[in-house]
């Protein structure tokens, strides 16, 4: 980072978590990449944890399984239910999916919980362009080229691409079926709600630990 930014607050400005100074004068300066510690995200100063990593292959695994088992048997008509371990595996996307949201939710909320100020503008920016551009392009080729051309061209159609582009999908019943092309796109709802969510949640974890984590369960 350059010497400005290493002077701090002395100067009038204001340091990040994520390392980014907010100059008195309204500029703002980004730390360079090459400055991070070698086991620091890009753009940040928090190292990875392996545990954490470990624990979203495990998450990605289980949904891989569950809908590997779902949609190669019929287990109604099979009668798979009697084999051994069957209702753990039927479970086990559930699972992955709830674990997936739980150490997302444990990795955001440490950039609010700690003694710097977060910033908002970068956090909003890295989440959206985090998943915006793959998923887009993902539901253009899909759309195009899996879905009814009668339902794409269509008024339906142009529902379901702006609740698409807004990740509005899962919110109404009209789009939640994502033109039956990708079951597992109401996800990306959830995902964009709990990113939007996220920082009041944990600010509020943070002023009042116990109140506001027996709060949010009961919500």
């Amino acid at each position: 980072m350059s010497e400005v930014a290493r002077r701090g607050v002395g100067d009038a400005t204001q340091v990040t978590v994520e390392g980014v100074v907010d100059h008195a004068d309204g500029t703002v300066e980004v730390p360079e990449a090459e400055r991070l510690p070698e086991a620091a995200h890009p753009g940040t100063t928090r190292t990875w944890l392996s545990g954490i990593e470990a624990l979203r292959g495990v998450a990605a695994m289980t949904v891989v399984i569950h809908h590997s088992w779902a949609l190669s048997i019929d287990p109604l008509q099979k009668r798979d239910q009697f084999i051994p371990l069957y209702q753990i595996v039927r479970g086990l996307g559930l699972w992955g999916v709830m674990l997936f949201f739980m150490l997302s939710g444990y990795l955001l909320a440490d950039t609010f919980w700690r003694s710097e100020p977060a910033d908002l503008r970068v956090y909003g920016i890295r989440r959206f362009f985090r998943i915006a551009p793959a998923y887009y392009v993902n539901v253009a080729i899909l759309f195009l080229f899996f879905a009814s051309t009668g339902l794409t061209f269509s008024s339906i159609g142009a529902r379901q691409l702006l609740a698409q582009l807004t990740f509005t999908q899962h919110l109404f019943p009209q789009t939640t079926s994502s033109l039956n092309v990708n079951g597992a796109l109401w996800t990306l709802t959830i995902e964009m709600m709990l990113y939007l969510l996220l920082p009041a949640m944990a600010l509020l974890v943070k002023k009042a630990p116990w109140p506001a984590t027996i709060g949010l369960i009961l919500v």
